[in-house]
């Protein structure tokens, strides 16, 4: 199977006064059609690690490869477009804006993602249909109930909420 991701020695270490290490030498790889449970204590760096795999943040050291590209060699615009087209995200707080509509939020990950705005439509239509919100185009993000926020693929605490 297809090599999908890959961490190697990955270490986090925050800059605090004094310095917080929270991960220190994780590995994984994940192949094509493999799940995997990131399970561990409360503040054990789950929630890090999904964060540097998701490329929402890099590793102090150590490298993550994501289908085959080495991110830490990406520049930071060629890490948000490898994201937005490969990656999607379940939250523990729900990043839907809510003064915008379902579809101008799906808009809005369409546009970073470099798709062109005539295509957005069907593209919307399609990922409304797949999650099942058909007909919840104009609803207002804030009017979305918490388990029609996180109908995605990357889960932070899942079951928190």
């Amino acid at each position: 199977m297809t090599l999908v991701l890959r961490a190697r020695d990955v270490h986090k270490t925050y800059r605090t006064d004094p310095p917080v290490p929270v991960l220190t030498g994780v590995d994984l790889e994940l192949r094509a059609g493999e799940r995997v449970a990131v399970v561990g204590r409360s503040g054990s760096g789950k929630s890090t690690f999904l964060n540097i795999v998701g490329l929402l943040d890099t590793p102090t050291s150590g490298q993550v490869e994501l289908l085959g590209q080495d991110t830490g060699a990406l520049s930071a615009h060629a890490r948000d477009r490898l994201r937005a087209g490969t990656l999607g995200f379940v939250f523990q707080e729900h990043h839907v804006l809510g003064h915008r509509t379902v579809a101008e939020n799906l808009e809005i990950a369409a546009s970073i993602s470099g798709t062109p705005r005539a295509r957005r439509p069907a593209l919307v239509s399609a990922a409304l249909a797949r999650v099942g919100l058909t007909g919840r185009q104009q609803a207002l993000g804030r009017l979305l109930s918490g388990g029609e926020k996180q109908r995605l693929v990357l889960a932070d605490e899942p079951t928190g909420s």
